[in-house]
């Protein structure tokens, strides 16, 4: 009873070592993996019209297809458009994000906002915006 338990725990960590060599080997992640730049300068905003737009890529990095489930900003002055919402393994996307500053009396801009994914190691990425309004 001993032996064959012995046997059955060295296969069972073996079968693991085995499984973790192969997935390192390949050199991508299990499951599907989100990545992105998480700080975007989106450089000066001229006056009067404070509004700028910037294209943030992204890609899925790893096994599985990602779903981009939304973008979220944390202000009115935020919009966001994803271009690709289903992407499969090695596929990339777009957010192009747009920041409107006219009636805001901010100087230095850190503006964040969320994407949220089905990437088991992180389903939320927060992204920050920044920029000086001129």
């Amino acid at each position: 009873m001993k032996l064959k338990l012995i046997i059955l725990s060295s296969l069972v960590v073996f079968t693991f070592l085995f499984s973790a060599c192969g997935n390192v080997q390949s050199g991508n992640p299990a499951g599907a993996r989100l990545q992105i730049d998480t700080l975007v300068n989106m450089g000066d905003f001229e006056g009067p019209m404070y509004k700028k737009f910037t294209k943030i890529p992204y890609k899925n990095v790893g096994t599985d297809t990602l779903y981009i489930l939304g973008c979220m900003g944390t202000c009115d002055c935020t919009e966001l458009v994803v271009s690709d919402t289903i992407v499969p393994p090695g596929g990339s996307g777009v957010i192009t994000a747009y920041l409107d500053l006219t009636d805001k009396p901010w100087h230095t801009v850190e503006q964040p906002f969320f994407v949220l994914t089905n990437d088991p190691v992180r389903r939320q990425t927060d992204v920050v915006l920044v920029g000086q309004k001129k």
